[in-house]
């Protein structure tokens, strides 16, 4: 059994920034998918909430665990998940050179800060 079967991507912009030559305004960041890593994930079958940050329950989508040494993901940032034959495990889709399918917002994160337990998020 292999215990993150998935590859976890997010959705990633880049800040904008002022015009070179000096005229008022500001370049739009761009946009892109990265890597982020490896990943498991469970639908929420049951309809079980989670409390958030700010102490409000949430029902979820998909619970998701990955290695204890992965980066905080901010909340509200967009996740796609594939399988290893790049399939989109939300909408079944295959990978395409314009989009990645469905994807879901993180609604809750959660880093313990010991060696060898998951990092989880919520989707």
């Amino acid at each position: 059994m292999i215990r993150y079967p998935y590859t976890l991507e997010i959705w990633y912009e880049e800040d904008a920034v002022p015009n070179p030559d000096g005229s008022p305004g500001w370049i739009e960041g761009k946009g892109e998918w990265r890597v982020l890593g490896r990943c498991n994930a469970r639908q929420n079958g049951q309809a079980r909430e989670v409390r958030g940050e700010n102490g409000q329950a949430f029902l979820y989508s998909f619970e998701v665990t990955m290695p204890a040494n992965t980066p905080p993901i901010k909340l509200g940032t967009q996740v796609c998940i594939f399988d290893s034959r790049g399939i989109n495990i939300f909408d079944h889709a295959h990978r395409t050179e314009d989009g990645k399918g469905k994807s879901y917002p993180v609604q809750g994160f959660y880093k313990s800060g010991q060696r060898y337990e998951d990092t989880r998020l919520w989707l």
